[in-house]
């Protein structure tokens, strides 16, 4: 019928290393690209440029609220990492937060920032010697006349404003509450 063949099988590795294969091959030990189920349930996707896509909306989560959900872009050197912890969270993170790794290497990469749950904070951090920590807002491309904005307060006419228009040098501060003090 012309295309390509698709298969459903065990490949065989030998008492516990076997797995459940689907996707396009001739036979489980012929090399199958797609979906890899191990024995104790580990599901991978053996084949590059794979996608998952799909009409209304995709859920994936994790079997309890004290567990993490980790997505990182490299097998043994991490590279960039997301972890997102559970609700009930208190291994290395506390409940709901969503913590951001970076660097290069073998394995976990130092933290970068975090969005702390309990407390809605986002963190920039930096252990590195001689390397900054910092916060950059940019508004590099678009409308000369669109800003960049930094504001502090608990809504945007009650607040601490940095402000810079894309054209121009001039950074703007403004203070735009009635009884407010800068120091």
């Amino acid at each position: 019928s012309g295309g390509t063949n698709h298969v459903v099988g065990q490949l065989y590795a030998g008492t516990t290393n076997n797995k459940l294969v689907l996707g396009a091959g001739e036979s489980p030990s012929g090399g199958v690209a797609g979906i890899h189920i191990d024995s104790i349930g580990n599901v991978s996707v053996n084949t590059d440029g794979a996608a998952l896509s799909g009409g209304g909306t995709f859920t994936v989560r994790s079997g309890s609220t004290a567990c993490r959900m980790i997505l990182h872009g490299g097998s043994s050197n991490h590279g960039g990492q997301i972890t997102l912890f559970g609700g009930s969270n208190t291994g290395g993170g506390n409940g709901g937060d969503i913590q951001f790794r970076g660097g290069s290497g073998s394995g976990e990469q130092t933290v970068v920032a975090k969005i702390l749950g309990d407390s809605k904070t986002l963190q920039v951090e930096n252990t590195d010697s001689g390397k900054d920590s910092a916060l950059n807002i940019y508004k590099s491309t678009g409308n000369n006349t669109d800003d960049a904005v930094l504001r502090v307060g608990y809504n945007s006419a009650n607040c601490l404003s940095i402000v810079r228009q894309r054209n121009s040098s001039q950074i703007k501060i403004d203070y735009n509450q009635n009884d407010a003090i800068l120091r």
